[in-house]
Order: C-alpha cells, then structure tokens, then sequence
C-alpha cells in the first residue's frame, strides 16, 4: 500500500528512483491502468504493465513456429498492451497463442469481464466456401462449460458449449455461413449443445473497442449472458439453457489469437482486462 504523503527526504529518494528506473529503461508505473484508485476494486485487474505481467496468469501455450506473443507499447493506456499474432494459415490447418487465467475457489455464480481490444489484422478469408474462424476471448467453467467470443467474416459472434470435454473447441468455432449449431450425444451418454450467434458487425481495424461480457447463473442451472461491444451495435448473445451451468467447476479467462484456416495475418491487442465476482 503506498503512503497517503511523503516527506522532504521522501521526495529526494524519489527523484533518484525515477532517475534510476530511466537509466535502467524501467517502464513508468505511475502510468499503469490498474493502479489508478478507481480500479482497486476489481477482482483481478491485468493492464499488462509490468515487468512479469504473465506471472498473474496460469497458463500461457509455449512457443510455436509461427506464433507470436510480445508486449509492445500501448495506444489505448501506456505503457504497454498484450500483442498476439498467428502468420497466415491454409485451409483446415490451426495455431493458437494464448494466456489462461483460473479463478478457483471462485464460483461461477455471477462472472463479469471488461477489457479492450484492438484488432490490428483479422486475416479473415472465404477459400471454397470456408470460412477463417478467429476465437479470440474464452470464458469458461472448467471442465464443461465454454462461452466463446470470436470474428469471422459475418462478424463477432459468441458460442456457447455445454457439457463440453475440450473448451478450445469454443474458441476455434466461430461462427461463419457454414455454421450449425445443436446437440451431441456423447460417450457417457450426456448431451453436448452448442448454440452460436452473430452478435456485431466486423469491427473497425486499427481502433480500440471495449468488450464487456457479463453471466449470470439461475438457479435451475441456466445462464443469462450480456455482451457489449462499443462501437459496433452489439444484438443479443444466445441464451444458456436449464442445465446448463453446474454448481462446481473453476471460472477461468482465456485471451487468445485461435485461428482455423484459411487466413491471412491475424494481430489482436488486448490492454485493460477487468474480472469481476459480484456474487461473491
């Protein structure tokens, strides 16, 4: 907790700090998002401005030929943003670059995420009738709920797996023209459903849009989902069913570039991620 006042001797010392941590090519803390007052509140607050900003985070996919994760200077709130990119891809092959962040022992009660995010390229392509899927944001209740949030050339769309055994599924599955949704038998004879709805446009390139997702469990098992994007005049996200969200599992966030080919160079930014447990 930093000191409400500092003294003469207090002010001295600082000035060499900063001095120091110039000489040292030490980003400004000063500047970071999450420590503004305004934002101590939040249950997890990621604004990628330190030094050992995946440390918060519990799981990164390691590197990949093609690949890229790097932490170059922010244009939404310096100094610096979360860069993904995935080089062009053909037809039916796949790359992911991604952080994961769990939240156990929180529960999945009432889950509400904002963050900012700036598409730099989508790569977005339609080969013979296939269409580029980009998932780019997962929120998941491990092991079998995944609510995805990905681009493809209609637009952003947001899927909703259910009793799912693999949740990277919801991410590589955005919807496009040749998306169906429904239901799957599995092997333990549980039933998977999958639901997928365009809710904004293709966003502005280059410009940084704030995401907000918001769920909110029923008591059945049920589950209302907001969604916003400025901006792009965000419709209505499905709806989870009676079900559909169990009592127990682990909340957790994925921030991603999760491309299915054909694509040309995807780059996404991601700065300013907010979580948040209102039933909690």
């Amino acid at each position: 907790m930093r000191a409400p006042w500092i003294t003469a001797s207090g002010l001295a010392a600082l000035a060499a700090a900063v001095g120091c941590a110039s000489l040292l090519s030490i980003p400004d803390r000063t500047a970071e998002w999450c420590l503004r007052p305004e934002q101590s509140a939040h249950a997890f607050c990621e604004d990628f401005d330190r030094a050992d900003a995946e440390s918060a985070w519990s799981i990164g996919t390691p590197p990949a030929p093609g690949v890229r994760r790097t932490y170059p200077p922010s244009g939404d709130t310096p100094p610096s943003a979360l860069d993904l990119a995935v080089d062009p891809l053909d037809s039916g092959l796949q790359a992911v670059t991604a952080i994961e962040k769990d939240f156990s022992p929180r529960s999945f009660g009432h889950v509400h995420v904002e963050l900012d995010v700036r598409f730099v390229q989508g790569g977005l392509q339609t080969v013979n009738g296939v269409s580029t899927g980009l998932g780019f944001l997962l929120l998941e209740l491990k092991p079998s709920v995944c609510i995805g949030v990905g681009l493809s050339p209609p637009g952003i769309g947001v899927i909703v797996v259910t009793n799912s055994l693999d949740c990277s599924t919801a991410g590589n599955a955005t919807p496009d023209s040749g998306f169906t949704a429904g239901a799957v038998t599995l092997d333990d004879g549980a039933t998977s459903h999958s639901t997928a709805t365009i809710v904004a446009p293709t966003p502005i390139y280059g410009a940084w849009l704030h995401i907000t997702l918001d769920v909110k469990r029923g008591a059945d098992g049920s589950g209302t989902l907001g969604f916003d994007f400025t901006g792009a005049g965000a419709g209505s996200p499905p709806p989870i069913p009676p079900g559909s969200i169990p009592l127990s599992g682990v909340p957790a966030i994925a921030l991603a570039a999760s491309v299915m080919g054909p694509s040309g160079p995807v780059d996404i930014q991601f700065d300013n991620v907010a979580v948040d447990f209102p039933a909690d």
